[in-house]
């Protein structure tokens, strides 16, 4: 299993990283924004997106200050819509 982070050179000057996690050479497992506070620690703030292993969404919601927030959707394997909550 490879991770991966997609960073830009002046990471820690840029408030929104996209870091995307992969199950496998091509098939991304989940991807979501963060930022990365003086002391290098990063924080989720801002969308995220989980796949299951055919590519298909699993889950689609958002991260304020590391702390689930928003809209979230749940996804079954084949991209019927679950369930839906409001945080």
């Amino acid at each position: 299993m490879y991770f991966g982070a997609l960073f830009p050179l002046n990471a820690l000057q840029e408030p929104d990283t996209i870091v995307v996690t992969y199950a496998g050479d091509t098939v991304v497992r989940e991807e979501y924004l963060v930022e990365i506070n003086q002391e290098g620690d990063t924080l989720r703030c801002g969308f995220y997106n989980s796949f299951y292993k055919n590519g298909m969404p699993d889950q689609k919601g958002g991260y304020k200050k590391n702390n689930l927030s928003g809209e979230w959707r749940l996804f079954d394997r084949i991209w019927v819509f679950r369930t839906e909550s409001k945080l």
